[in-house]
């Protein structure tokens, strides 16, 4: 199997397969079909899904192309796989709940697209298998009728028929070896995919918890405002009771600067008849 992995299942694009390459072009967030190869099963042409970019759960970033010419192909997937994480939590738009639906949504149709690609490789290689075995079957059918028209000896016979019952059985032999090898490779290629999307879905939870908290805080912070505000509200629209200090008034304030200045006159006893400064 033609496929490179880094270590934590990070997946490495396929430079080619045995023969084929199954092409998918990014649809929005989505991936869609556009093209297959050929080669292989059964002797004659297979479909084979490209791991990287049918399971690859990642941005649309395909305007981008021509400036990430130089970027290996594996830091792109990874570049957009960051994308995509963060065109849903980049920003606190969506409430936390709508962001999980969405990342499940994706991942049921990341599922789904592997499960009728991996089919459209079963049916195919199903297809060139019954395909081959039938050409085989004809051919040494019409081997036996010419050989029948001919007059021959009883050991040309014998050498005739033992040759065909050794060709059988290495064909299907053969045949065998190259169904185990496509289950093989189908079962091979379902672990790595179960493997990729576990790792992406431990990614976006771990992202997630993050971007709940902030929510969180945020809405927080946003209720603990309008409360605020609306006790500063009601505070402005509450009445003054009657013989409740309103705070002190121009004539207040002329008043306790008269009292401040009164305390520095000099004063006489009250009752007595002596003019001021005239004191014996």
């Amino acid at each position: 199997m033609n496929l490179r992995q880094k270590s934590v299942g990070k997946i490495i694009p396929f430079s080619a397969f045995d023969g084929g390459l199954f092409c998918l072009v990014a649809l929005g967030l989505g991936l869609g079909l556009s093209g297959c190869g050929t080669s292989g099963g059964g002797g004659s042409s297979e479909v084979r899904p490209s791991l990287d970019e049918e399971i690859s759960l990642k941005a649309d970033r395909s305007s981008l192309d021509e400036l990430r010419k130089d970027i290996p192909p594996e830091k792109q997937v990874e570049n957009d796989e960051k994308a995509l994480l963060l065109e849903l939590m980049g920003q606190l738009k969506m409430h936390p709940s709508e962001v999980r639906t969405k990342w499940g949504d994706l991942v049921r149709k990341k599922r789904e697209t592997h499960r009728k690609n991996v089919q459209k490789w079963r049916d195919e290689f199903n297809k060139n298998e019954t395909k081959a075995r039938n050409e085989f079957l004809e051919k040494a059918k019409s081997e036996r009728d010419g050989f029948r028209k001919q007059k021959v000896d009883r050991d040309r016979t014998r050498d005739f028929y033992a040759e065909q019952d050794r060709v059988r059985r290495d064909f299907f032999a053969d045949e065998r070896d190259k169904r185990k090898d496509f289950e093989s490779q189908v079962t091979a290629q379902s672990k790595e995919f179960d493997s990729y999307m576990r790792e992406r879905d431990k990614e976006f939870n771990e992202q997630h918890r993050l971007y709940s908290k902030q929510w969180a805080d945020r809405e927080k912070e946003k209720r603990e405002a309008e409360q605020l505000k609306r006790q500063q509200q009601q505070q402005q629209k509450k009445p003054v009771p009657p013989g409740a200090a309103a705070g002190p008034t121009p004539a207040d304030s002329q008043l306790a600067k008269d009292l401040e200045e009164m305390k520095g006159v000099q004063g006489s006893p009250l009752g007595t008849d002596t003019p001021p400064g005239d004191g014996k």
